[in-house]
């Protein structure tokens, strides 16, 4: 018995229904992933930045790098 969503996993009717929310669940999953998808083809198409800006400049991590060899 499933007291949450309220149907009996140990009969047929409950094994389907149980099916049935499981494939609800992974088509609404795959929609979302094709939204984000579209998204970002839209934004790169727009020629968006994407992602997080860069917090530290590579050229300082190189120098810094070069001073803490020695």
């Amino acid at each position: 018995m499933s007291p949450r969503e309220g149907f009996d996993l140990s009969t047929d009717v409950g094994k389907l229904m149980l099916t049935m929310l499981a494939s609800l669940a992974e088509l609404e999953h795959k929609n979302i992933k094709a939204r984000q998808m579209a998204g970002i083809a839209r934004a790169k198409s727009e020629e968006k930045a994407l992602g997080r800006q860069k917090q530290i400049d590579d050229n300082k991590v190189v120098q810094e790098r070069e001073v803490s060899k020695y």
